[in-house]
């Protein structure tokens, strides 16, 4: 799933498809408009420290602490936990506003040597309104910068414009910032 409609898009920059398909265009008729709607989703879940769509995902590393910080949040449903190819009880796991909370069966003094593994399905059920929005902005914003990415400065015969370089927009990061998972990314 997008993170914005590709109908939203059409209709903001008046894209016409191929005649052969009655005028209506289709994502197919713009396929560098495909790669950006990926690269931006990579980008705002990169900045943000989550996945944003519902699905099941499988997430592993060296424990901290018995917190688990997991990327796609909300949690919906742990469906397997193993710390040191041992499964964990999941009667026994608790899951938190950042992922999940072990019981405490990790020795003090032992963290980062014990290895976990988690099976869940977590996720947005619905794009919030601002992550769709900044999505939308930034995907406007590269689409109309197309012909001069990474660019520093355009020139033509009015002048010359220096453009910052490629990276999500303030406006963007200042919508995503509420959605940051400081269990990922830290304080």
């Amino acid at each position: 799933m997008a993170l914005v409609r590709f109908e939203k898009i059409r209709d903001l920059i008046d894209l016409e498809g191929p005649v052969s398909s009655g005028g209506e265009a289709t994502l197919d008729d713009f396929p560098q408009l495909a790669v950006l709607l990926d690269s931006v989703k990579a980008s705002i879940e990169s900045y943000i420290g989550r996945y944003i769509e519902q699905d099941s995902y499988t997430e592993s590393g060296w424990i901290d602490s018995n917190e688990i910080p997991l990327r796609a949040l909300p949690v919906k449903k742990i469906k397997s936990v193993t710390v040191d190819v041992s499964p964990i009880d999941l009667d026994q796991i608790r899951i938190s506003r950042a992922g999940i909370t072990l019981p405490s069966i990790v020795p003090r003094g032992t963290f980062n040597d014990v290895f976990f593994e988690v099976k869940y399905q977590g996720g947005f059920d619905e794009i919030p309104a601002d992550i769709e929005r900044a999505a939308l902005l930034q995907v406007l914003y590269e689409y109309n910068r197309l012909p001069h990415i990474g660019a520093t400065s355009v020139s033509n015969d009015g002048g010359s414009v220096q453009t910052p370089e490629l990276g999500l927009l303030r406006e963007v990061r200042n919508l995503l910032d509420k959605h940051k998972n400081f269990g990922i990314l830290g304080v």
